[in-house]
């Protein structure tokens, strides 16, 4: 039984760990492209938040 779950477990962490990545990577360019769409702000500010 502990045999056949160790591969599924191990897949599981890969697919939520991907699923992290790509919300990260989401949050990322929906940030950027708010940032981009308010003039007002800094271009110093949004490359501050853009790179953290």
């Amino acid at each position: 039984m502990i045999v056949t779950l160790t591969p599924f477990l191990a897949l599981l962490s890969l697919v939520l760990r991907f699923l992290r990545y790509i919300s990260a990577a989401y949050h990322m360019i929906y940030r950027s492209s708010n940032i981009a769409m308010k003039p007002q702000t800094p271009p110093l500010l949004a490359n501050i938040v853009w790179l953290s």
